[in-house]
């Protein structure tokens, strides 16, 4: 699990593009990022959460990333493994 507080998009884009390739996850769609198709530019959408995807879903595949307004106050990353294997 991989996920992104960032005080502004441009910050949280950045982590993403460097967590990924260097972990070697796979890249996929990054979601949130428009208003029915609109792109929203990126200085207007504030603080934001980036949460990427593993796992598959109804329409999510592996690598995608969604991309959400934050009004929290926690600024970070949040990176947890899951082993397959049951050992920590």
């Amino acid at each position: 699990k991989l996920g992104i507080c960032a005080e502004n998009a441009a910050d949280a884009l950045i982590g993403l593009k460097t967590f990924v390739p260097s972990l070697g996850l796979p890249r996929g769609m990054l979601h949130g990022m428009d208003c029915d198709g609109v792109p929203i530019p990126v200085k207007e959408l504030g603080s934001v959460y980036v949460k990427y995807n593993t796992g598959f879903g109804k329409t999510w595949s592996p690598g995608d990333a969604e991309l959400e307004k934050y009004n929290g106050s926690y600024r970070g990353t949040y990176f947890n493994t899951e082993l397959k294997d049951g050992k920590m």
